[in-house]
């Protein structure tokens, strides 16, 4: 088995952005915070210091997302994930964090 590198994006305007690294089988804090975070999403007060925790799973290469906040995070369908409760995405699904400005995806390619 090839092994996975996993990502992290922004999309604006339909265009990936500012994509960062997530390192495999640890926390990465997403939210506000430049001291708390490992990516820093907006200085917007609508999203929280800590907003969300991403993992790469690099054994099955899926993501687990946690959200961490008072504004939620969101599926692409308007859905919101339950507070608290890791939920499982797969490469290339998006969501939002707080509302559909801060519309993310997680990726995956070949290391």
């Amino acid at each position: 088995m090839i092994p996975k590198k996993a990502f992290i994006a922004r999309i604006v305007d339909g265009q990936i952005k500012n994509k960062a690294l997530v390192p495999s089988d640890i926390d990465f804090a997403l939210g506000r915070s430049s001291k708390s975070c490992s990516y820093v999403i907006a200085k917007d007060t609508n999203i929280s210091r800590v907003h969300c925790i991403l993992r790469f799973d690099s054994a099955s290469g899926l993501f687990l997302l946690t959200d961490k906040s008072t504004n939620g995070v969101y599926l692409e369908d308007n859905s919101r994930i339950v507070k608290g409760v890791p939920y499982t995405l797969y490469p290339d699904t998006v969501f939002y964090i707080s509302n559909p400005d801060y519309k993310m995806t997680v990726l995956t390619a070949e290391a």
